[in-house]
């Protein structure tokens, strides 16, 4: 994952991550929310496209929501790791919780 950038939309700012793939290519996706727990640190993010036009062509669902572990290399460097469904299940309910507790939802 590189450097976080952000990004202006008309409700106001939004965060963008930049990740490089196992192939070399650098994909972006909007950062959603960040939750710690149990000492971890997790990110919701889902795809980020600046065109609606290339959002409306995209064949993937532009709502998907992923849920990922950050972790660090030896080096610092962040890397997000892909949880499997039911530890995923749980954690979205700790966003969920998260946000209930802070009058988002």
């Amino acid at each position: 994952m590189s450097d976080d950038e952000n990004k202006s939309d008309q409700c106001g700012w939004i965060d963008v991550i930049e990740m490089i793939d196992d192939d070399g290519n650098t994909v972006k996706f909007e950062l959603l929310d960040t939750l710690t727990f149990k000492g971890e640190k997790y990110m919701m993010i889902t795809p980020f496209t600046e065109d609606e036009e290339d959002k409306e062509e995209n064949d993937e669902d532009p709502y998907v929501v992923t849920i990922v572990l950050v972790t660090k290399t030896e080096d610092g460097k962040d890397v997000l790791e892909f949880l499997e469904d039911k530890i995923a299940k749980r954690i979205y309910k700790e966003f969920q919780k998260q946000n209930k507790e802070n009058n988002y939802l």
